[in-house]
């Protein structure tokens, strides 16, 4: 069973579960709302003021150059699904 503009994201013999575009949005805009989040985060973590001499064992600027890179992805994902083309052709 193949349904335009829906992903089946589970088969079994039992149900077959589909993710409709309206879901697939709101699982985008989701995700970027915590890359955001986590991105906020991370830089006020990273740029806190810092008075000891060891070292930081979680290294932020990595969390959140990470979390930016996730949202950048997702709101390209989030642009192409509301219709606009993003890749060539």
């Amino acid at each position: 069973m193949v349904l335009e503009g829906a992903l089946i994201i589970q088969t079994t013999k039992i149900q077959t579960r589909i993710m409709t575009p309206s879901d697939d949005l709101l699982f985008t805009s989701l995700g970027l709302a915590s890359c955001v989040l986590i991105g906020a985060l991370a830089f006020r973590q990273h740029f806190k003021k810092h008075d000891e001499l060891k070292t930081r064992m979680i290294p932020w600027i990595v969390i959140s150059l990470g979390a930016i890179a996730t949202g950048f992805m997702l709101l390209v994902h989030l642009v192409n699904i509301l219709g606009i083309e993003t890749g060539r052709g």
